[in-house]
């Protein structure tokens, strides 16, 4: 007799980069979603975060000559800003 079963097995996988692979910005709802994509060293993506910028995150993202952007202006942003940002909200978490 033949048993077929199936074993999990938790595996530690390290990524070696994060990137942006998604911004939607919502300029009436006043906020920005932010896919983060890790990968390994093969490319291949282990995790995707998504991330909601809003109220007074949104409003720091969006602010002019900010402390993290020296000479950015008003209603625009950067993806430096956007790290900026997403390492707040990680922080919080």
């Amino acid at each position: 007799m033949t048993i077929v079963t199936q074993k999990w097995q938790d595996v530690n996988e390290f990524a070696v980069t994060e990137e942006m692979s998604r911004i939607n910005e919502t300029k009436i709802l006043k906020n920005v979603e932010v896919t983060i994509t890790y990968k390994d060293q093969s490319g291949f993506i282990l995790k995707n975060e998504q991330f909601l910028i809003s109220g007074d995150n949104y409003d720091l993202l969006m602010t002019e000559n900010p402390d993290f952007a020296p000479g950015k202006p008003a209603n625009e942003y950067r993806e430096a800003d956007l790290w900026h940002v997403i390492d707040l909200l990680r922080n919080e978490q």
